[in-house]
């Protein structure tokens, strides 16, 4: 377990994030449940008929605030939260395949050795002034009874009255089907993600 202070300035935006989303150890996180079991390379790619992802976007993101509205990113549920996660690890070759169902990777780190890196934002307007200084990120894996839980810190690039954004290297313990509920604040939302074993 470990804990890391995230100070963003409005000024240094785009360098801060972007050292931050590829250099820090970000927020202090445990974990719940069964073990990770080792798959064969066939089955790195579990089923995935049954877990119905968001699309993967690969348009601007609503968050113009951020100046990181190339980066593929998808939509929480409900809609209303306004919650969207920028997916930093997401791979070249999905991107050049247009791969529109939600992946991630287990262990926190993909397959070229890099960390699993996401930034949530509430975009919604309403959601300015209602998130936490902490995101809580829980999962449950929807095929057992595995769960984990990450707690990161707000990182305040856009100031109090920005939208609430949270970066973090998800650890997902297991390959299948996982919901992720996030909240922070008066905040709250969740998505679906596939998750594939690094083989």
């Amino acid at each position: 377990m470990h804990d890391s202070n995230l100070a963003l300035s409005a000024a240094s935006l785009g360098a801060s994030i972007t050292l931050c989303l590829t250099g820090c150890s970000l927020g202090a996180h445990s974990s719940q449940g069964s073990a990770a079991t080792t798959a064969s390379p066939s089955a790195s790619v579990p089923q995935s008929a049954s877990c119905k992802t968001p699309s993967v976007q690969y348009t601007p993101s609503p968050d113009k605030s951020s100046g990181l509205s190339a980066i593929p990113w998808v939509r929480g549920e409900p809609r209303s939260s306004g919650l969207i996660a920028l997916l930093w690890y997401w791979p070249r070759q999905w991107e050049k395949e247009q791969l529109r169902e939600a992946r991630i990777f287990t262990g926190g780190v993909a397959p070229a050795g890099y960390n699993v890196k996401i930034l949530w934002t509430f975009v919604a307007p309403s959601a300015r002034g209602d998130g936490g200084r902490e995101l809580i990120v829980r999962g449950q894996r929807l095929e057992g009874n595995e769960t984990f839980t990450q707690r990161f810190a707000r990182i305040g690039y856009a100031g109090e009255r920005g939208p609430p954004s949270y970066a973090s290297i998800i650890d997902v313990p297991r390959p299948g089907c996982w919901r992720l509920d996030l909240t922070t604040g008066q905040l709250s939302g969740s998505l679906r993600f596939l998750a594939i074993e690094v083989g």
